[in-house]
């Protein structure tokens, strides 16, 4: 394609913006129905907004240190948050907590996947492992999975059958 023939750059506006945190913002997810918004903040919380009005819903209290990584589950049932001392917290959908924050790895949460169907999540780091978490239970699913020395990893996702996870690392793709 010549440059004569490639379209033009649009400038999208935002059509809402979200203001009152005090601290950074790390990550921010939209639930699927489009009605919710959380995000991860470095003042170690998370807050839940209505998207409609724009208002925080709730400030979720807990963690220890700031928060990297949040998820919501397909089902939206749930909502996972990591935070930069290696902790886990698992919420409902209204942003009560279901866990104590859970020291889950050696190094800061890098990444965080629900499973298609919600019942599983995984969580990664660069300590070079992930580890499948139970979403009835809250306690390690399945055997922790190594990744190998030096094979920080960068990011998880389940297949669309759930039934396979694709990691990516420092050093390669595993499956």
């Amino acid at each position: 394609m010549t440059e004569a023939e490639q379209p033009p750059i649009q400038i999208i506006m935002a059509s809402q913006t979200f203001e009152g945190h005090e601290d950074s913002v790390f990550a921010a997810i939209v639930f699927p129905d489009r009605h919710c918004m959380v995000t991860a903040l470095g003042d170690k919380t998370l807050c839940l907004w209505d998207l409609e009005d724009g208002v925080v819903l709730k400030i979720m209290e807990g963690h220890h240190h700031a928060v990297y990584k949040i998820a919501i589950s397909t089902d939206m049932q749930f909502i996972a948050s990591g935070d930069k001392d290696r902790k886990l917290i698992a919420w409902n959908k209204d942003g009560e907590s279901l866990t104590q924050p859970i020291e889950v790895h050696s190094n800061y949460i890098y990444m965080l996947n629900f499973s298609p169907a919600s019942t599983e999540l995984a969580s990664s780091s660069f300590d070079t492992t992930a580890v499948l978490w139970n979403t009835e239970t809250w306690e390690v699913h399945r055997d922790l999975i190594n990744c190998g020395p030096g094979a920080e990893v960068h990011c998880l996702r389940y297949s669309l059958s759930g039934e396979h996870i694709a990691i990516t690392t420092k050093t390669n793709i595993q499956i």
